[in-house]
């Protein structure tokens, strides 16, 4: 027995031990050592479809031998971010890691380890409006079938009246969807080559040629008949897709809510070139 821990041949360390390996110069030694290792995460706006994508993408990638990782645990109500354990903890030195989607906002930190781990991103976009509308929709389900986002929601919004549910995810949701698009549409890992825009509007229309898009990305390999089967296999299962309509957003929101929404982004400094994104679909 150690001082401080089990036996070396229970596989147990001790408390010292494993503080050496979660600090953060330990988790840099590791990226240095595990150059061969290829990692990509898939960032995500809510209701663009992330669901859908993550399992085809997880399917074609399994069958690649990657490791597929997980939401952040306990996600609920927390805020997601990368989970660095997939960078200390999966596979050998030379497995590859796919992170499953993540509705995470841009930060310093999320740069640092996307750049100091080589990480590759898709980050997956939708007309802003029709994803607010997608949501309603989404709510609009779980407070008439008991399903557990209600709990989430303030009490009696059961008995609120459609226009009002809406009102509140603009006032609530809305300014965190446009935190979410201005901090990624604006970061420098937009322009050096870590991240490929992923628009949901493509995926709906042609999800062969997206999908084939983001494996050449990932330098992954993958036959047209492979991913049409992998969508197959996801459309199978509860993508949480509701309507899936472009231009919802415009004609459904009234105009005091899409001018509250158009106020709120030109708060922000978000390119012109991703215009379409930002104003109501036709």
């Amino acid at each position: 027995m150690t001082s401080s821990g089990m036996s070396r041949g229970s596989m147990n360390f001790s408390f010292d031990e494993i503080q050496r390996v979660y600090r953060e110069n330990s988790l840099i030694q590791i990226l240095d050592q595990t150059t061969s290792r290829k990692y990509l995460w898939h960032i995500a706006l809510p209701k663009s479809g992330s669901t859908w994508l993550t399992r085809i993408l997880s399917a074609l990638y399994a069958k690649n031998n990657w490791e597929i990782g997980s939401l952040l645990p306990y996600y609920g109500r927390r805020n997601q971010e990368i989970d660095p354990r997939y960078f200390l903890a999966s596979g050998s030195m030379d497995a590859h890691v796919f992170f499953v989607q993540q509705h995470c906002v841009y930060s310093e930190y999320t740069k640092f380890l996307i750049e100091r781990s080589r990480t590759q991103c898709i980050l997956q976009v939708r007309n802003i409006f029709d994803a607010l509308v997608s949501a309603f929709d989404h709510l609009h389900k779980a407070l008439h079938e008991q399903a557990v986002e209600q709990d989430l929601l303030p009490r009696g919004a059961s008995e609120w009246e459609d226009t009002v549910l809406m009102d509140y995810i603009i006032d609530m949701e809305a300014p965190w969807y446009i935190r979410f698009l201005e901090g990624w549409l604006n970061s420098p890992l937009m322009e050096s080559g870590h991240v490929r825009l992923v628009h949901y509007e493509d995926l709906l229309t042609d999800p062969e040629s997206v999908v084939a898009d983001v494996l050449n990305f990932s330098g992954t390999q993958g036959s047209l008949s492979q991913i049409k089967d992998a969508l197959s296999q996801a459309n199978q299962g509860n993508t949480r897709l509701n309507r899936g309509v472009v231009g919802r957003g415009g004609k459904l929101l009234n105009s005091a809510q899409l001018l509250k929404i158009i106020r709120m982004i030109a708060y922000c400094n978000i390119p012109k070139k991703y215009d379409a994104i930002l104003r109501p679909a036709a």
